[in-house]
C-alpha cells in the first residue's frame, strides 16, 4: 500500500540520519547507546486530526532509534488529510526548548489534498459540509481546536489555513514536502482556477528554493518515493558530523 511505502521511506531516512552503524541484518550494531550526536527526531501523524507519535529524542542512541522506528512501523491509515493540524503540531514542537539554537527541518509527506483544517472557534463554520457530524477536538500545547472541512476536498478555508500553518513552520525550519501518488486538483480561492496537489505543495507549502535548492518532491510509485526521500536525506545530513539537527 501507499502507507507501507511511506513507512519504508521514513525508515530509510531514519537509518541514515541516525548516524548509527548497522549489522548486515539491518539492526543497529551493539554498544551505541551513548553516542549523543544530537540527531533529534519527532514524529507527528495526521489524518482527520493529528497525533504526536513521539516527542524529540536523539536517535543516534540505539534505544531511541528503536522507539522511533517502532512508532513509524505502527502508523495506520485513518480518515482524511488534515495537513493543517500536522503543521500546527510541527510548529509547536519546533518552539520547544529541546531544539533551541538547532538547525531544524520538517518533512511533510502526503498522498492527497488537504481535506480538513483546525480552528479554535467550533461554531464558525456551519457551511463546511459536516453539519451534524461529530467532528473531533484536538489539543496542542493546551490550546483546543475543532476539526473543520468537507472531508473529501480542499475548500477555500482549508486551503488558506494550511498555507498559514506552513508559513508559521517556515519561520522556524526548512519545510520539505513529498507528494506521493496524488493526482487531484485543488480549487484556488477567489476564482484562481485549479492547481494540482503537487503544485500546491511546492508553491504554497514547501520552503521556496534558491538556486540549486529543492524542497518539494513528487513520487508516483514506491521506488520513486524511496529515491526522493534519499535526496532529502542527503540534503539534511550532508556535512553533518557531531552537529545537532532536528527533524
Amino acid at each position: 500500500s501507499r502507507l507501507d511505502a511511506a513507512k519504508v521511506a521514513a525508515e530509510n531516512f531514519l537509518k541514515t540520519y541516525s548516524g548509527l552503524t548497522f549489522k548486515t541484518d539491518g539492526t543497529p550494531a551493539d554498544n551505541q547507546n551513548n553516542r549523543n550526536l544530537g540527531r533529534y527526531v519527532s514524529v507527528v501523524s495526521f489524518a482527520t486530526g493529528a497525533a504526536l507519535e513521539k516527542e524529540w529524542v536523539d536517535v543516534s542512541n540505539v534505544d531511541n532509534y528503536q522507539t522511533v522506528l517502532n512508532k513509524i512501523k505502527a502508523l495506520k491509515a485513518d480518515g482524511g488529510t488534515n495537513l493543517d493540524a500536522g503543521l500546527t503540531y510541527a510548529e509547536y514542537l519546533l518552539k520547544q526548548t529541546t531544539v533551541n539554537d538547532a538547525v531544524k527541518n520538517v518533512i511533510a509527506l502526503t498522498d492527497g489534498q488537504p481535506t480538513f483544517f483546525i480552528d479554535t472557534n467550533e461554531r464558525a463554520y456551519n457551511d463546511d459540509g459536516l453539519t451534524g457530524f461529530d467532528r473531533e477536538f484536538l489539543t496542542i500545547d493546551n490550546t483546543t481546536y475543532r476539526v473543520h472541512g468537507t472531508g473529501d476536498s480542499c475548500n477555500a478555508k482549508t486551503f488558506t489555513e494550511t498555507v498559514a500553518s506552513a508559513d508559521a513552520v517556515k519561520n522556524h525550519a526548512k519545510l520539505y514536502t513529498v507528494c506521493f501518488d496524488a493526482e487531484e486538483k485543488i480549487d484556488v480561492p477567489n476564482n484562481g482556477g485549479q492547481i494540482s496537489v503537487s503544485e500546491y505543495l511546492s508553491t504554497k507549502i514547501a520552503t521556496q528554493p534558491k538556486t540549486g535548492e529543492q524542497f518539494a518532491y513528487d513520487a508516483d510509485n514506491a521506488e520513486k518515493l524511496y529515491a526522493e526521500f534519499a535526496k532529502i536525506t542527503q540534503s539534511i545530513v550532508s556535512g553533518l558530523s557531531t552537529g545537532t539537527v532536528k527533524d
